[in-house]
C-alpha cells in the first residue's frame, strides 16, 4: 500500500523462490497469485488477470483463507464489470463483501476489498449500493485506526456519498476528516483528493472564498483540484483564467 513497487516485487521474487523448494500445494501460492493478478491488471492483460482471479479464489476455498475468497471474488467482479457482464461482477462484489460485513476477513484485505468495491460502484453510478456497504461499514472504519490510509478513503467515499444525495455539511465534515487523516498519515496526494472534493462542495452551496482556499490547500498537497478551480473562476468572472 506504500507504492514502494521495487521493494514489494523484492519480496515476492523470494517468496517464489522459497515455494520452488516446498512440495505439494500450499495457501501461499494462492498469496503469490493476488501479485500476479495486479500485475495483470495494470498491464491491460484482463483475461489473464481473471483466470488468476478465479484461482485465487479456489486456494481461499481449498485452503478456508477468507482474505483469499474476498480477494479473488472481488477482482473476478471488477473485471467482469470491464468485460461488460455488470450483474455477474455486482454479484461476486457483493459476495466479497459479505466476508468483510461478518468480521471473517483481516483488516489490509478488508480495506482494500471496501475500495474496490466502492469504486466500481463509482464507474458505473450505483450510489445506492456503494452508500449502503459504506453504512453497513462506518463502525469497522470507526475501529481500524492503524489504517489511517484506508479509513481517510471510507471518509472520501461517505463525503462523495453524502455529495450526491444533498447532504452537503455532512459532506464537508467527511472530506475535512478525510484530509486530516491523510495528513497524519504523510499522504499528501490523497489530501488534495480529499481537498480538492472538499472545493467541490463548497463551490456548490455558493461558499466561493472557502471553496477557493480548499483548493487552494489541494495545490499545497500536489494535487491538481480541476475541473472545479476552473468552474469556480468562471463563477466568478475570470473567463480568461476559466478558458486557460
Amino acid at each position: 500500500t506504500s507504492g514502494e513497487t521495487a521493494v514489494g516485487g523484492g519480496w515476492v521474487a523470494r517468496a517464489q523462490r522459497l515455494l520452488t523448494e516446498v512440495d505439494g500445494d500450499v495457501v501461499e501460492r494462492g498469496y503469490l497469485l493476488v501479485h500476479q493478478m495486479f500485475r495483470h491488471i495494470f498491464a491491460g492483460e484482463l483475461d489473464t488477470a481473471l483466470r488468476l482471479a478465479e484461482q485465487i479464489v479456489g486456494y481461499g476455498r481449498r485452503f478456508a483463507d477468507p482474505d483469499l475468497v474476498a480477494q479473488g471474488l472481488a477482482g473476478q467482479g471488477r473485471l467482469l464489470l470491464y468485460s461488460g457482464r455488470v450483474p455477474d461482477g455486482l454479484v461476486l462484489l457483493d459476495e466479497s463483501m459479505v466476508g468483510v460485513a461478518a468480521g471473517e476477513v483481516s483488516t489490509i484485505f478488508a480495506g482494500g476489498v471496501y475500495c474496490s468495491m466502492i469504486e466500481a460502484c463509482q464507474e458505473i453510478g450505483d450510489f445506492d449500493r456503494a452508500a449502503r456497504w459504506t453504512e453497513a461499514l462506518t463502525n469497522w472504519c470507526a475501529e481500524q485506526p492503524g489504517l489511517v490510509p484506508f479509513t481517510g478513503q471510507c471518509a472520501v467515499h461517505r463525503g462523495q456519498i453524502m455529495r450526491v444525495r444533498g447532504a452537503f455539511p455532512a459532506a464537508i465534515e467527511e472530506l475535512t476528516l478525510a484530509t486530516e487523516r491523510y495528513e497524519a498519515a504523510g499522504t499528501p496526494a490523497p489530501a488534495g483528493l480529499a481537498m480538492s472534493e472538499c472545493g467541490d462542495v463548497l463551490r456548490i452551496v455558493g461558499d466561493l472564498g472557502a471553496a477557493e482556499a480548499a483548493y487552494d490547500r489541494a495545490v499545497g498537497f500536489g494535487f491538481e483540484p480541476q475541473p472545479g478551480l476552473a468552474l469556480l473562476w468562471l463563477a466568478r468572472g475570470r473567463t480568461a483564467a476559466a478558458a486557460g
